[in-house]
């Protein structure tokens, strides 16, 4: 009878597991992402579930040294609320969430986060959050998001780096959690022409070339909700961005967590 290694994720603890898990752990992953439509072919939890699935396998090539605190499934989606099933919180809800979940984590003994982001709608919150918290919790924190990890292979593969249900998206999610994928409905992008020059998506992804953020909706860039052409996804490319990227988060944790 084999026994199965103890899991990093805290929602899977009883209280004397996770008593017994933060006293080993030098940090805590918290997945964010969102819930927001990707297409007609991937799923409103996509990066949510995406961003936790590379936090679980950080956590488990460091354990003991990093748990996995409970996904936040909510984002800043404002500019997807034309497609049915997202679902947007404010920035100021967004970050008081996840102050308050580390001021809790810190009273068992936390004192070091990595908001592990799935969605580049929050990159900007997030950079202020981490600020914050710092200042606020006397607690260190970093932020990152995952793809950014792997962003010269993903320009490599897909010679682009900005993702939103398209062959970037489906590939690292057929490689790490396939059932968010419905291939049967997969689509290309019914991309629209760019409003502005030199203008990034909304919410903050600045694809190269692009320097100004607006505040576009995203039916004003696509028809069907999806960029670029997510049937021409591979898993194994996808397999190799989400290795790669978990590769450098741990170093980056591995230095995070010396200190």
């Amino acid at each position: 009878m084999t026994t199965s290694e103890p899991s990093v994720l805290l929602a899977d603890m009883t209280w004397p597991e996770a008593r017994d898990a933060i006293q080993a752990a030098q940090v805590a992953i918290i997945p964010v992402g969102s819930t927001e439509q990707h297409g007609p072919g991937m799923t409103v939890s996509t990066d949510i579930v995406m961003a936790a699935a590379v936090a679980e396998r950080v956590a488990q090539a460091m354990a003991p040294r990093a748990i996995v605190a409970p996904p936040l499934p909510y984002g800043l989606s404002s500019h997807h609320m034309r497609f049915p099933g997202s679902i947007t919180i404010s920035a100021a809800t967004f970050g008081t969430v996840l102050k308050e979940v580390m001021h809790s984590l810190k009273a068992h003994g936390i004192d070091r986060f990595l908001l592990l982001n799935g969605h580049g709608g929050n990159q900007a919150a997030l950079s202020v959050i981490t600020t914050e918290a710092c200042q606020e919790l006397g607690v260190k924190v970093a932020t990152a998001l995952y793809l950014a990890g792997a962003y010269d292979l993903v320009q490599q593969h897909f010679g682009r780096t900005y993702a939103h249900a398209c062959e970037i998206e489906a590939s690292v999610a057929l490689a790490a959690a396939p059932a968010l994928v419905r291939q049967h409905a997969l689509e290309k992008g019914e991309e629209l022409p760019a409003a502005y020059r030199h203008a990034g998506l909304p919410g903050g992804t600045t694809p190269a070339g692009s320097f100004v953020t607006t505040a576009a909706p995203f039916e004003d860039l696509t028809r069907n909700g999806n960029l670029g052409d997510p049937r021409l996804a591979s898993a194994d490319v996808g397999e190799a961005v989400v290795a790669l990227a978990v590769e450098r988060l741990i170093e980056f944790l591995e230095d995070f967590t010396a200190e």
